[in-house]
């Protein structure tokens, strides 16, 4: 699944494609091992009236992975930007099957 959280006045929207058509609401890591890493890029939208000045992605799963960052560059109103969002595996010995994995965009 992937969050965009919002702000007190900042509106956002993430996608698959530079010109916002195609919108991202999930992301389908496939299988992954042992310290095996993953990116994945998307593209964030300002669709609110205020400036966005900290874009917060984190990648959060059950088989404790690591993957976020904060971006301070200024997003303004209609502007849109490439991010990516990764996921790294880094517990041996992790049992086969499916996980849970949550990616987080936070505006403020």
């Amino acid at each position: 699944n992937v969050n965009v959280i919002e702000g007190n006045k900042t509106q956002a929207s993430a996608y698959l494609d530079s010109s916002c058509k195609t919108p991202l609401t999930n992301i389908d890591w496939g299988n992954m091992t042992f310290g095996e890493k993953k990116m994945i890029y998307f593209f964030l939208k300002n669709t609110g009236n205020t400036t966005i000045n900290s874009i917060k992605v984190e990648v959060i799963s059950d088989v404790q992975s690591i993957g976020g960052y904060i971006d301070s560059t200024p997003l303004f109103p209609d502007e849109v930007r490439k991010y990516s969002a990764s996921l790294k595996i880094k517990l041996a010995g992790i049992a086969l099957g499916k996980h849970n994995v949550g990616t987080y965009i936070s505006v403020s």
